[in-house]
């Protein structure tokens, strides 16, 4: 009877221990959580920053249509000065 006795004490002794720590460890993985959401949201805005300044539609400009460059058109032909052979 004795050991019975000795394990009930032990046992609600460990309880004691263990109580505040379960607590902590459920309270530390909330705290967890709550980053890893705040990490994810951070990056999708990130990702969304990135999209509207680097996405195609981003270089779009009203009236931009009529602003194509062609090179070889802007270039004026012009005809080298000949060297004189002696």
């Amino acid at each position: 009877m004795k050991t019975t006795a000795k394990s009930s004490i032990f046992y609600s002794e460990f309880q004691a221990f263990i109580a505040p720590l379960q607590d902590e460890n459920q309270t530390l993985k909330q705290e967890v959580q709550e980053w890893k959401d705040k990490y994810h949201s951070l990056l999708e805005q990130l990702r969304l920053a990135k999209q509207q300044r680097f996405d195609r539609s981003s270089e779009a400009h009203i009236g931009q249509g009529e602003l194509q460059f062609d090179e070889a058109e802007s270039v004026e032909t012009a005809e080298l000065p000949k060297k004189k052979i002696q």
